[in-house]
């Protein structure tokens, strides 16, 4: 999520086991693997103990979601602006270890970001770049670099669209519309 909720007094492993258990799974040795991943992603073993995200900065905040992405193994994530609140060395920092995840354990990502840099360490397959709410625009890594030297209205020219205000003004698609 953009800005993770606070859940004072409920402590991290005890809502990194009612998750694993909700999979089917058993939490056998969730204690060592959560202090493994604490310390390889540099979070403090005072933030395990506390509520969760209960008085946490935002950099800690997305610290510990990426820890429990680490913990959990997902097949796929979403994440929603991960650097939004970020500075440059946590925004590096989780971005290096969601890169280590899709490495090393074939985590799938879509990353949602407004910002270039964050893109800049995750290095993407694909990149979609999206404006008011259509994609105007799709290809590889070197997209990102683009689009943080020309900025939205360059890239957009690139894939042919010279009116920004004729994107804006399209009539919004309804997701929930019967297609037939």
């Amino acid at each position: 999520m953009q800005y993770p909720v606070e859940v004072p007094g409920v402590r991290l492993e005890d809502f990194m086991a009612a998750a694993i258990r909700g999979r089917g799974g058993e939490p056998d040795g969730l204690t060592e693997r959560l202090h493994a991943e604490a310390k390889r992603l540099g979070v403090e073993d005072e933030f395990l103990v506390r509520g969760i995200n209960d008085e946490f900065s935002g950099g800690e905040k997305k610290r510990l979601e990426t820890l429990q992405l680490a913990v959990l193994k997902p097949k796929f994530a979403i994440l929603d602006e991960i650097d939004s609140g970020l500075d440059v060395d946590a925004m590096r920092d989780v971005a290096r270890a969601v890169a280590a995840m899709a490495a090393d354990d074939g985590l799938g990502v879509l990353a949602i970001t407004h910002y270039a840099r964050l893109l800049t360490e995750l290095r993407p397959d694909r990149v979609h770049v999206l404006l008011a709410g259509r994609v105007i625009g799709s290809g590889g890594p070197e997209l990102a670099d683009q689009l943080e030297a020309e900025g939205y209205e360059g890239v957009a020219r690139s894939f042919g669209v010279e009116d920004l205000a004729s994107v804006s003004a399209a009539a919004p698609v309804d997701p929930f519309a019967d297609p037939f």
